[in-house]
């Protein structure tokens, strides 16, 4: 199940404790807690969405910027 909580998620959680002496590695983690951060409000919107009956635009979200939030996020992996 997606969540709809940056923290709740395990990379969330990870991320919470994450601590590094490299600044590489430090600026491929930060890059993606922005798109991080969207990808969990999307879901929420997503489910906002689904449940007001708006099926339409929870697929427009669902197609654009889920899938572009998910993909940035799982690139810098």
């Amino acid at each position: 199940m997606i969540r709809d909580s940056t923290s709740a998620c395990n990379f969330g959680k990870w991320i919470a404790s994450f601590n590094t002496d490299s600044a590489e590695i430090k600026a491929l983690v930060d890059k993606t807690l922005e798109p991080h951060r969207k990808f969990h409000q999307n879901v929420r919107d997503i489910k906002e969405c689904l449940g007001s009956g708006n099926r339409a635009a929870a697929e427009k979200i669902l197609k654009g910027d889920f899938a572009l939030n998910r993909t940035s996020v799982f690139a810098a992996f």
